[in-house]
């Protein structure tokens, strides 16, 4: 079974906060909720349960690049209602196969802090 964790993106102090610093779901998502004072928005963030070649997790909105698509152009990770599977996102949606994160498959930045790198 998937491990649930969410992180949490502040747009004004720029930086996560992880739901793995916390006690529990719950007091992580009290801290997001006092966090998004004054109509700041905190973007949340799950993890896909599937972590890439360095084993490092992957989250919806990290930015992936992989050796055998579209050679090492980083590509954002999104949940695909229509396909219900993460998917990285190369001109169409692609999902993510569990088997490709032994082979090629790494995170490079996410789209908060390296929008550059994808937009």
């Amino acid at each position: 079974m998937r491990e649930i964790k969410f992180r949490a993106w502040h747009p004004v102090i720029l930086d996560y906060y992880y739901s793995d610093d916390y006690c529990n779901l719950a007091d992580f998502f009290e801290q997001v909720v006092k966090l998004g004072y004054d109509d700041i928005e905190m973007v949340l963030e799950e993890y896909t349960g599937l972590k890439d070649t360095n084993e490092t997790e992957i989250y919806e909105g990290d930015l992936i690049t992989h050796r055998s698509r579209d050679g090492a152009k980083p590509h954002p990770v999104i949940f695909s209602q229509e396909k219900a599977a993460w998917c990285g996102v190369y001109g169409l949606e692609y999902q993510l196969q569990a088997s490709e994160f032994n082979d090629g498959i790494e995170v490079v930045g996410n789209i908060h802090e390296s929008p550059e790198w994808w937009i």
